[in-house]
């Protein structure tokens, strides 16, 4: 990117565009190194991988592996049923464990304290627990 030399008001704009853009480059990095983390995890039976994780990250492992899905399942936007159903399944793991909302809220994908009571409500009403 060529800067003007004799416009200097040019300079702050260009550097607050990089800054922008270094930015999103680290935030997309870290999601890649989460989905690649999820990824190791869901091709590895040991336990120390498991092990190694956070207690809610474990949990949520184990959960995502038991329905066939990855921790990156879980984090991620889908919507399909069987993908719904396991992440609520987590939301209602990590509840009973004494996790608060926005907790596994930011453990799922940033999702809103909202969406988790309305998940582990649609849970436990699907396995005909009073909510």
């Amino acid at each position: 990117m060529m800067l003007d030399s004799e416009d200097p008001f040019q300079r702050p704009i260009v550097l607050a565009g990089l800054l922008d853009c270094l930015d999103a480059a680290l935030r997309n990095a870290r999601s890649i190194v989460d989905v690649l983390e999820a990824e190791m995890l869901a091709r590895t039976t040991s336990k120390p991988a498991v092990a190694s994780l956070p207690p809610m990250r474990t949990l949520c492992a184990a959960i995502a592996a038991h329905h066939g899905l990855t921790l990156a399942d879980m984090v991620g936007r889908e919507r399909d049923d069987a993908t719904s159903n396991a992440r609520q399944a987590v939301m209602v793991a990590l509840n009973e464990a004494g996790h608060s909302l926005p907790k596994i809220g930011r453990l799922l994908g940033g999702r809103d304290h909202s969406t988790i009571l309305r998940g582990i409500n649609a849970a436990r009403r699907r396995a005909g627990v009073k909510a």
